[in-house]
């Protein structure tokens, strides 16, 4: 793949997920307005345990779904009549054991019913195609997917959700976001590739769950990493206390989803390609990623540890003020795990998943346990807490794993991204501007400190913005 390539790949696929996450995080914050915390808390509760219910619906099917597509695009329609199957499996399994669930929770019958509502998500992202094309590296078509799920939720959400009476219908309008996606990827799959071949042997299912197995449980335990402190504090504190950390952490998943998964579902064709080529063309692509993925990721953090305040009494009402410490020190797991995934994916593309599978669960099993151990004496600070070490450990875990980069190396990668993160911090900790001439002002000094440094040159930053141009012609 050329950089032009990965340009227009990364760029379609973080326009989107910019445009459809903020559509969707300017739902919650209204939902959040008006739910209260103690209904926001209700809210993102259920569409935690959803998610679980959810990942384990897809069986990593969706990751060697794209790996395979990849590999050999000749085998798209038989790949798709498969997986779609096992799929339609899995999501139905995984749908009965959320009911049952939902059942047994020594909850309110509202928030069961929540729960179960939030649980037809799992039927519809069944047959939802995005992986298809990610493997096809046709970006601009996953983007309409991200795009429409956005834009139908929040239009639902702005549209129909006016008091905390509304709950039921926010989640039942989350749902119909994924339904449009799935429906259009679906005809536009059809479209390009017509009915043909031959049927489908369910002799192929066994083979398929056995490769899939290894990725379906490191999906879970992502899960786990990235939502476990939700679901615990559900369990231990009041509802109150979940919508206060969820008001903070939907705006670090609003930055995960965007920029991480972007980056992540970008990169993955590239490196299948690249592993089969040699380690010393690997070599290269992963260092020219990790410096441009630390480029970004740097100032993530740092940015968020000084503007957290702002953003917090920018987007929600005082009653969430106190939740501005889980934005100042989560906002780094944002930038961990932009790392972190270019070494989990050279792991993916080199087909190493015992590696990976035991990298997610030992995080999650800390995960686990350390929100078990932490949350009913420390509260809200408790799953930031745990979440960063274990992300940590992973991150280091999967750099060692992959071979591919010397330690000193990386550090000289991501050695001038952090001196112009500080020099970034400090002037937005000590300029007195409103936070939407804050971010414009303090991305500029980055990049002037970036030049500075020597970090890019001009040159660099004019190629790279003619093709952002390229592509929106």
């Amino acid at each position: 793949m050329t950089s032009q390539q990965l340009t227009r790949n990364f760029l379609f696929l973080f326009l989107s997920n910019v445009i459809g996450q903020v559509l969707a995080l300017a739902a919650l914050v209204h939902l959040a307005r008006v739910l209260g915390p103690e209904g926001f808390g209700r809210f993102s509760f259920a569409q935690v345990v959803s998610l679980y219910f959810l990942y384990l619906a897809d069986f990593g099917l969706q990751t060697l779904g794209t790996r395979e597509v990849a590999s050999n695009r000749d085998v798209v329609p038989k790949l798709v009549r498969t997986i779609s199957l096992m799929r339609a499996v899995t999501a139905s399994v995984s749908f009965v054991l959320l009911v049952m669930f939902a059942v047994l929770l020594g909850r309110s019958a509202a928030e069961k019913h929540l729960i179960i509502v939030f649980g037809l998500s799992i039927l519809s992202s069944a047959v939802l195609l995005e992986w298809v094309f990610q493997g096809l590296e046709r970006m601009e078509i996953v983007a309409i997917g991200r795009v429409l799920r956005g834009v139908v939720f929040a239009a639902l959400v702005f549209g129909f959700v006016a008091s905390a009476q509304h709950v039921v219908q926010a989640a039942a309008y989350y749902v119909a976001g994924i339904v449009a996606a799935t429906l259009a990827l679906f005809l536009i799959y059809r479209r390009q590739f017509p009915a043909s071949g031959s049927g489908l042997r369910v002799q192929a299912l066994r083979p398929l769950f056995l490769a899939a197995l290894p990725l379906a449980i490191g999906s879970l335990v992502t899960q786990v990493n990235y939502n476990f402190g939700t679901f615990a504090l559900g369990l231990y504190r009041p509802d109150y206390d979940v919508g206060l950390f969820s008001s903070a952490y939907k705006i670090i998943l609003f930055l995960w989803a965007f920029v991480v998964v972007a980056a992540s579902n970008a990169i993955l064709p590239m490196l299948v390609r690249a592993h089969s080529t040699g380690e010393g063309d690997l070599s290269a692509v992963v260092a020219r990623l990790v410096r441009w993925f630390a480029i970004v990721a740097v100032p993530v953090g740092v940015g968020g540890m000084a503007l957290a305040d702002s953003l917090m009494q920018f987007l929600y009402p005082p009653a969430y003020a106190s939740a501005s410490n889980v934005l100042r020190s989560g906002i780094w797991i944002v930038s961990i795990v932009m790392i972190r995934v270019v070494f989990e994916n050279v792991l993916l593309a080199g087909k190493s998943e015992k590696a990976y599978l035991r990298g997610y669960v030992a995080a999650g099993l800390l995960n686990v346990g350390g929100n078990f151990a932490l949350v009913p004496q420390v509260g809200l600070p408790a799953p930031i807490i745990v979440s960063l070490v274990s992300e940590l450990g992973l991150c280091v875990y999967f750099f060692v794993q992959s071979g591919v980069m010397e330690g000193k190396q990386f550090f000289n990668l991501i050695a001038g991204p952090v001196g112009a993160s500080v020099i970034m911090g400090l002037m937005l900790k000590f300029l007195p501007f409103h936070i939407l001439a804050l971010i414009p002002v303090g991305g500029a000094v980055y990049v002037a400190s970036l030049i500075l440094f020597r970090v890019v040159s001009v040159k660099e930053l004019r190629y790279y913005a003619g093709s952002f141009v390229r592509l929106r012609r």
